[in-house]
């Protein structure tokens, strides 16, 4: 197969960049111009091609054939499908497939990865671009911005020969299937259903803020203290920071509540499940439009342009290696139930004509890999069997048999489940429920805790062998961390099966005798039951991710929430797709065939 490699220079000001614009709105914005692109065949000379040569030069590749190669795949594959019609067989992205292993340190920019690598340096010579259409270049200029978008395409090329090896083809085919979400979008996007919500969350973003106002009028919102009281009395758990006062009169540090406009903590209580939470620390900041609202206008802009061009970022959950959202879509906040209860927002996502979208979700897998992987053999065998675990647990709490028709019994037994099985604390265990709407004083969860961890006794267990490891970890000892031998210790980092790893770079421990790495220069502390968090999201994710590829073997997948595989079906084959989809992600993988896996899936026009 013949390898492209592009690199588009492109028009941008200073109300006009990347920065100011999501990647989809500034390629599809009516200001986009190329100026140029450089073009590297088969690794041969890079060829600068001025604008009005563009469009006849890549219509004489033969794209059915063709990889595109890419630093930033997502942009240089959309401006070729969008403007020049053109989607080539495979994409490859050097970005991406430096991600796991440069995440943490570097960073992923040409300019990082090209001095990392010893590939040579790249320029930074477009400054004096801003604001020029192509007619504005002189022959000199124009010459001088085809060196450096030159320089550019080689340097690509000697990262996506340097990163190669180190890529299994299994990761490469999980890059290409995001990049084509993104570059060749399939699905739509209801308008109307959209126009008709955005009316409704404004409605009722009006009236709760009316009512908010009444509970917490101007003094309460910027008195600190009255504030916190307010917040507590509404079950939220109040973000606390460090004070300017440094010391209090013990000696001791002093906190106080963090309700600056640059305190994340309350920034993320904008998301929080209790709308009047949300709405008072809406109006603390000033904030004018809710997170739902904001969604739906963006997806409302996205519809105005097109299609939906799903984006995913490979590896962007770092340590785990799970797929994220970029591009300010947050699609991985389209659970089901997210959206204010109704799923207005999965709704507005449609199959193209003749087509059905196909939902197929894997069935609380990070439980299943955890009981096996901790060795909890007793549950592993109950699960094989079809017993339902949150029930199970449920009734040790309430001492009497649960059933699904138990909601809310059942409900507690899913929640202690999802938290205790890394390491949760009773406090914390109690503020996990209070987030999802759970009620339950210090003394139940103190109960549920003790029971859990006396009826899951491997799984603490594993934790503690999981703690004692990270001496090995630190100092690059080779060692088995389970009895199946899907991960072993190795230099900062635990390798995994199929062909995987998770990164610790520059683990040590403290005098203290914690253990903390380092990305980004910023330390992050680990621990037992932290890397047992940590190998159960990355199995779960080499796991889904294989089933996914194996379903996109047959049919196009057009978006990923979490274990959740979405894929278009044409609209006569509906049953066996569905059958074929829930069989895929049911059947453990040949690295792993004792891990018991289950599926269901839904099928409908709609992502819903």
């Amino acid at each position: 197969m013949n390898i492209v490699v592009l690199d588009f220079e492109t028009y941008f000001s200073n109300d006009y960049t990347l920065t100011s614009l999501t990647t989809e709105a500034y390629i599809r914005d009516p200001r986009f111009e190329t100026i140029g692109v450089s073009i590297k065949y088969n690794g041969g000379r890079a060829l600068w091609v001025p604008c009005p040569h563009v469009k006849r030069i890549l219509d004489k590749i033969p794209w059915g054939d063709v990889a595109l190669c890419a630093q930033n795949c997502a942009f240089d594959g959309l401006i070729l499908s969008h403007h020049y019609g053109h989607v080539p067989k495979l994409y490859m992205d050097t970005m991406s497939m430096a991600q796991p292993w440069r995440y943490a340190d570097t960073g992923v920019g040409l300019a990082q990865l090209a001095i990392h690598y010893g590939l040579g340096m790249k320029g930074d010579d477009t400054k004096w671009a801003k604001g020029k259409r192509y007619a504005d270049f002189t022959p000199e200029e124009l010459a001088r911005y085809g060196s450096y978008c030159k320089n550019d395409t080689d340097l690509t090329w000697l990262l996506f020969n340097r990163l190669l090896p180190s890529t299994p083809r299994k990761e490469l085919l999980l890059i290409e299937r995001g990049i084509r979400m993104f570059c060749d979008p399939k699905l739509e996007l209801d308008t109307a259903l959209l126009q008709a919500y955005l009316v409704e969350v404004r409605e009722k973003r009006d009236a709760l803020l009316a009512s908010v106002l009444k509970l917490a009028p101007k003094d309460v919102l910027m008195s600190n203290d009255k504030l916190a009281r307010l917040l507590e009395g509404l079950g939220c758990e109040v973000p606390m920071k460090l004070s300017d006062k440094k010391t209090a009169t013990a000696g001791k540090p002093v906190y106080g509540p963090a309700f600056a406009k640059t305190d994340k903590a309350f920034i993320a209580l904008l998301d929080h499940p209790n709308e009047s939470v949300a709405a008072i620390v809406g109006a603390r900041l000033g904030v004018k439009s809710s997170i739902e609202e904001t969604r739906t206008m963006r997806f409302l802009d996205i519809a105005s342009r097109g299609k939906m061009p799903v984006a995913l970022l490979y590896c962007g959950a770092g340590v785990t290696q799970r797929m994220s959202a970029w591009d300010s879509q947050n699609t991985q906040n389209l659970a089901a139930g997210r959206d204010g209860g109704n799923n207005t927002l999965r709704r507005s996502i449609k199959a193209p004509p003749g087509y059905t979208l196909v939902s197929v979700d894997s069935s609380n897998i990070e439980l299943r890999v955890c009981h096996a992987i901790a060795g909890q053999l007793d549950t592993v065998t109950q699960i094989r069997s079809g017993v339902d675990l949150y029930c199970d647990f449920a009734g040790l709490i309430y001492g009497r048999p649960i059933t699904k028709e138990d909601e809310q019994e059942r409900f507690l037994g899913k929640l202690a489940h999802l938290s205790l099985q890394y390491g949760a604390s009773p406090p914390r265990f109690m503020e996990m429920c209070r987030i999802k709407g759970v009620r339950i004083h210090i003394e139940l969860a103190e109960k549920v805790v003790r029971l859990w961890r006396e009826r899951y006794a491997r799984i603490p267990a594993f934790w503690y062998h999981c703690q004692s490891l990270l001496h090995s970890i630190a100092l690059g000892t080779v060692l088995p961390i389970d009895a199946y031998g899907l991960a072993y210790t190795g230099l900062c980092r635990i390798t995994t099966l199929p062909h995987n790893q998770i990164l610790y770079p520059g683990l040590h421990q403290l005098v203290s005798g914690e253990w903390e790495y380092v990305v980004r220069g910023k330390p992050r502390g680990i621990y037992g039951a932290k890397t047992v968090e940590n190998l159960c999201q990355h199995i779960a994710r080499n796991i889904v991710m294989g089933q996914m590829l194996e379903i996109a073997n047959k049919y196009r997948v057009v978006l990923v929430v979490h274990d959740e595989v979405c894929y278009l079906v044409p609209d006569d084959e509906v049953d066996a797709a569905l059958a074929f989809g829930v069989k895929a992600m049911s059947t453990s993988p040949d690295w792993w065939p004792d891990i018991p896996l289950a599926a269901e899936g839904t099928a409908g026009k709609t992502f819903s």
